[in-house]
């Protein structure tokens, strides 16, 4: 029996969610409800100046469908399943917190505040549902004050449910910090330290990450962590009543997972910078010396020409060392990289962050 549809990062594309549940509810029509992990990205299209001016420029160049979201806060349309959503990080966060105080609605929509345990009845048992959206990278120190970050509160506020029994899904929008993994050699790490720590406390049966766009499954300790893919392309996943996760196509296509693996904290990286050794020559007969290692050879692009072509600013500076780290990472697979490639995978790498 299927209780859930799964999905994440639909970038305004309520017509592809609209049609995955009409889809499976024919075969499966004891389906209960959509738990989405974030990035439904709600905007309001006849007030788009709440939005961060960078997220205007994203759904203008990418194209969403943000006119498809008024159809449901104007009530001219509802979805046909409960959606259990969290927000991701290209969101209008204030219309996220007017979904989640009640002060707009959406009828058959519930956005998770964050860290928040919901009750849902499946059946004739209670499955609780914790629900930690938006990022928190883990190359970031701290806590920024920031809409689209978690917060030392939410993690707090989550871990107070321990109190009150068993959690069994968590929906996550940044995944635990977790490295891609091929050929035997390892590649870029993602996600968030502080998720994996969090998970680790509260013991889930089952998690559920977004974010990255590509499917994966692994896990942390016992519990399995399921990453889902890119949903405005139509790729989501069922969950059955033992939590067994199902990867699907709307278009029917082959799902293929990306290889992944934890990684402790005493293994990740501290400094994106290259490190520099000084020695001195102590022998006093012969004049002082200093000698540095060989600079590792220069990236195909510097910061000056992500912050130019990308018109990122000062606060874009945490998402711009995510990409430097994430492109050192790839140039360790791939040494041969050039300018082009670099900024194409920039491109890439900004519009799902």
């Amino acid at each position: 029996m299927i209780n859930f549809i799964a999905i994440s990062d639909t970038h305004c594309h309520l017509d592809v969610i609209e049609n995955i549940i009409a889809l499976e509810c024919q075969s499966h029509p004891e389906i209960i409800g959509v738990l989405h992990c974030g990035d439904v990205s709600f905007f309001d299209y006849h007030n788009l100046t709440t939005a961060r001016e960078r997220e205007q420029r994203l759904l203008a160049k990418h194209a969403n469908p943000v006119h498809l979201v008024t159809h449901y806060l104007n009530g001219k349309k509802h979805f046909l399943r409960q959606m259990y959503v969290i927000p991701g990080n290209h969101e209008d966060f204030t219309l996220v917190t007017q979904l989640q105080t009640g002060a707009r609605q959406i009828n058959g929509l519930y956005v998770l505040k964050q860290g928040e345990c919901l009750p849902v009845q499946v059946s004739q048992q209670t499955l609780k549902i914790l629900g930690i959206g938006k990022i928190l990278p883990w190359q970031q120190v701290g806590f920024k004050n920031k809409p689209k970050q978690i917060q030392e509160q939410d993690l707090k506020t989550a871990r107070q449910t321990i109190k009150q029994g068993p959690v069994d899904i968590m929906l996550l929008h940044e995944p635990p910090v977790l490295q891609t993994h091929a050929k035997q050699r390892r590649g870029p790490i993602f996600g968030s330290l502080e998720l994996k720590k969090l998970i680790l406390d509260i013991r889930p049966r089952l998690v559920l990450a977004g974010h990255m766009h590509y499917e994966y499954q692994t896990v942390i300790e016992d519990i399995p962590i399921i990453g889902l893919g890119y949903g405005a392309e139509g790729r989501y996943a069922l969950i059955d009543e033992r939590l067994q996760v199902t990867f699907k196509s709307l278009k029917n296509e082959p799902i293929s997972l990306t290889n992944v693996v934890t990684i402790d904290e005493k293994d990740l990286p501290r400094d994106d910078k290259p490190e520099l050794k000084t020695t001195v020559n102590i022998n006093p007969h012969i004049r002082k010396s200093k000698s540095r290692t060989a600079r590792p050879s220069p990236l195909p692009v510097t910061r000056k020409d992500i912050r130019q072509r990308f018109a990122l600013t000062d606060q874009d500076n945490a998402i711009l060392t995510e990409y430097f780290s994430a492109l050192k990472a790839k140039i360790a697979l791939q040494p041969s990289i050039n300018r082009e490639e670099a900024l194409t995978f920039a491109e890439k790498f900004l519009a799902k962050n």
